[in-house]
Formats: structure tokens, C-alpha cells, sequence
């Protein structure tokens, strides 16, 4: 149980985590473009 719990808790942090990235990316992204115009 302790293994399941601890490896499911390492997985929904790794998603947290990739969530994170890809949002401060799209947000850097748009940053960019915006100050393109």
C-alpha cells in the first residue's frame, strides 16, 4: 500500500509539474507575440 500510495503521489506531481511547463510556456508564448505586434 505505502509503495502504491507513494508511487501515485511521484505521478500526480510529475503531471502538476508538466501542467506547470506547458502553461508557463503557452504564457511566455503569447508574451512574445503580443510584443511582436
Amino acid at each position: 500500500m505505502i509503495l502504491q500510495n507513494t508511487s501515485m503521489t511521484k505521478i500526480r506531481v510529475y503531471t502538476e509539474r508538466i501542467k506547470g511547463i506547458r502553461y508557463w510556456n503557452g504564457w511566455r508564448i503569447r508574451k512574445q507575440t503580443y510584443q511582436r505586434h
